[in-house]
C-alpha cells in the first residue's frame, strides 16, 4: 500500500522475515510492539518507510496475525494513521513521534476510510466512526446481526458518499447514515 501527501510518500508492506530479538531483522529506526508481544507470540509486523522526497525512514509495527497492510493507513499532511488491530496508532511523519493510539471496542478490524471529518473503521462486528485529530474519540458504532463478511463473493462494506452499505453473513443488507443511524 503506497500513500502519498504533499510533504511525504509511505509504503506500507508485511515483513514477514522479522522476528522480536532477532540479529538478522531488516534496520528500523523505530520498532513500536504496543501490545508487548514476546518472540514466541504470533504476530505479523508492517514495514513501514516513510520518504519525504529526500530521504527515507523506517518504521516497523507489531500486530496480531489479522494485521493487514492494505486499508490499514490514512496519510494526512504530517500525520500517518495506522490501523492495528484494535487500535489506532498515530505517528508524526517529520519526527517518527507516536501522536496518539486510541483504542477501539474490542473487535477485529479490517480497514479505514476517511468519512465526513473524521474515519470509518470496518470491522467484522461492527464500523466504528472516530473523529479526527487530535481526539481520535468513537463517535458511534454500528453493528447488525451478524458479522460483516460475506460468504459468497459480494462486497460487506462499501462508502458511496455519506453512506456506509454492509452485507452480513446471512446476506442482511444495511444502509447507514453519515450519524450512524439505520437508513
Amino acid at each position: 500500500m503506497t500513500l502519498y501527501s504533499k510533504a511525504f510518500k509511505v509504503n506500507i508492506k508485511k515483513d514477514n522475515a522479522y522476528r522480536i530479538g532477532s540479529s538478522n531483522n531488516e534496520p528500523y529506526e523505530l520498532v513500536l510492539n504496543t501490545y508487548c508481544y514476546e518472540h514466541s507470540n504470533y504476530y505479523e509486523t508492517l514495514s513501514i518507510a516513510i520518504d519525504n522526497y529526500a530521504s527515507e525512514r523506517r518504521i516497523a509495527i507489531l500486530g496480531t496475525m489479522f494485521t493487514e497492510d492494505q486499508e490499514s493507513a490514512i496519510l494526512t499532511d504530517n500525520d500517518l494513521i495506522v490501523l492495528v488491530d484494535s487500535a489506532l496508532i498515530v505517528i508524526d511523519c517529520h519526527t517518527l513521534g507516536l501522536k496518539a493510539n486510541k483504542e477501539l471496542p474490542e473487535g477485529v478490524y479490517f480497514s479505514i476510510h476517511d468519512f465526513d471529518d473524521g474515519y470509518i473503521v470496518y470491522g467484522e462486528l461492527e464500523i466504528v466512526k472516530v473523529s479526527a485529530a487530535p481526539e481520535y474519540n468513537v463517535e458511534w458504532a454500528f453493528s447488525g446481526a451478524d458479522i460483516f463478511v460475506t460468504q459468497d463473493k459480494s462486497r460487506p462494506f462499501e462508502i458511496k458518499g455519506d453512506v456506509v452499505y454492509l452485507r452480513d453473513w446471512n446476506g442482511q443488507e444495511y444502509a447507514v447514515s453519515r450519524n450512524g443511524k439505520e437508513l
